[in-house]
């Protein structure tokens, strides 16, 4: 602030204290305050812009973090009604799905975002899972699509996925997945001459518990404050009440995955003429091992294929699950978990209800043999995990070892064929 050498203060205390003496006050409206705010939402600052109250604002652009996997908060007045949530659901996931092509088209303008999308086009092509690898990709560009390729240290991506796992709560199967997604970028990337280092090399993925058995009623449900739920003392019916009160448009969906044992991806592909009514089957055109599978239906999984082609439009296509809006489903994320959380049931995924139909039938005694065809199992290695679950099977076949007793004697009797009790323990 120079006004000349004679009417210059030496310092702004004195300048201030001058103007007000001088009574020019009006001087002060020009003055200008900065403050630079850190650590607030951009929610926070945009009030700040709203009501500034005679202060000007300017936000500055926030460090992108992925929202592709996050729960949104449905507003308090949809709850009231489980339809309007259930749409507002189902409009959320169609945008997330077009934020998430949205994104890959941008990708393309970085060297790293067309290694990004040299891998999903890949996938595409080679595995029928892609769609679970374009949802992952999201979060790995979100970390390392500005970097250089060959500028990553094998240190980041250990770091990054032990970060995420633990903030995120992954299990070491989805910690895996993501694993495999980062080593396939890179290795194609140096296939195609990209990158001539490949800092995802070394990476190393962990062997899985496949062995892993979970199913419905196996645990008791937490408490809950929830009244329509305070008859459900086990965790289906708990299971099964949220989702009729909530979500009902998503209930044959639950009935038919609990009683077909169907995979995730098996059941959401399915489509209209590969339903046969008359036979009980539903036809699976590719299982997971690139085999064609024929799926029998009990009556609650017919009857809940009969409602759903009753309520599907004639001209949508031949999909049998579609949304509120009656567009494709190609999965239950969207919904499923919020109702499993609100159950108060621990643990459980939609896979368990897989598991959950497999436990049930061996429970029932049917042999591991059929449940192997019934489930899709390659080998019968992978369905005999649910052996232990028979084990009044397993006492019938034990027992067939104890000779039968001879028609004079009788069981007891001490001519009995086989070895008396008392001998066995001499």
């Amino acid at each position: 602030m120079s006004f000349g050498a004679a009417q210059s203060p030496q310092n702004n205390t004195d300048y201030i204290h001058n103007l007000i003496q001088m009574g020019h006050e009006s001087v002060l409206e020009h003055a200008t305050w900065t403050f630079f705010i850190t650590g607030v939402s951009r929610a926070f600052s945009h009030q700040l812009v709203r009501h500034r109250a005679g202060f000007s604002f300017s936000q500055l652009s926030q460090q992108y973090h992925d929202e592709s996997e996050a729960r949104f908060v449905i507003p308090e007045s949809l709850r009231l009604s489980p339809r309007a949530a259930e749409i507002w659901s189902d409009t959320v996931e169609q945008a997330k799905s077009a934020y998430k092509a949205i994104l890959e088209e941008v990708s393309e303008t970085s060297v790293d975002g067309e290694i990004a999308k040299a891998a999903i086009e890949y996938s595409r092509q080679e595995k029928r899972s892609h769609r679970s690898d374009e949802i992952r990709i999201v979060p790995l560009l979100d970390q390392f699509g500005d970097r250089q390729a060959e500028s990553i240290r094998l240190e980041e991506f250990e770091q990054w996925l032990n970060a995420t796992a633990d903030a995120r709560g992954w299990a070491l199967a989805t910690k895996n997945r993501y694993l495999a997604l980062l080593k396939l970028t890179f290795r194609l990337a140096e296939k195609n001459g990209k990158i001539k280092v490949n800092p995802a090399r070394l990476l190393r993925m962990r062997k899985e518990n496949n062995a892993r058995v979970r199913y419905l009623n196996q645990y008791k449900p937490s408490p809950t404050k929830i009244g329509y739920l305070a008859g459900c003392t086990d965790e289906e019916t708990r299971l099964r009440t949220v989702i009729r009160t909530e979500y009902p448009h998503h209930l044959p969906e639950f009935e038919i995955g609990l009683n077909t044992g169907m995979r995730c991806s098996e059941q959401y592909r399915a489509k209209w003429p590969d339903v046969d009514f008359a036979r009980h089957i539903l036809t699976v055109r590719q299982s997971k091992h690139g085999e064609k599978r024929f799926v029998p239906l009990n009556s609650i999984a017919l009857a809940m294929l009969e409602f759903l082609q009753a309520r599907a439009p004639e001209t949508e296509g031949d999909h049998v699950f579609l949304s509120m809006n009656n567009e494709p489903l190609t999965g239950n994320r969207h919904w499923f978990e919020d109702a499993v959380i609100k159950a108060g049931i621990r643990g459980f995924t939609w896979h368990d209800l897989r598991h959950t139909f497999a436990s049930r039938l061996a429970m029932a005694g049917v042999d591991l043999r059929r449940i192997q065809e019934l489930m899709g199992h390659k080998t019968i290695q992978m369905t005999c995990r649910y052996a232990h679950l028979a084990p009044a099977d397993l006492l019938a076949a034990v027992e067939k070892l104890v000779p039968e007793p001879s028609a004079t004697t009788g069981a007891t009797g001490p001519e009995s064929s086989g070895p008396s009790a008392s001998r066995v323990v001499q």
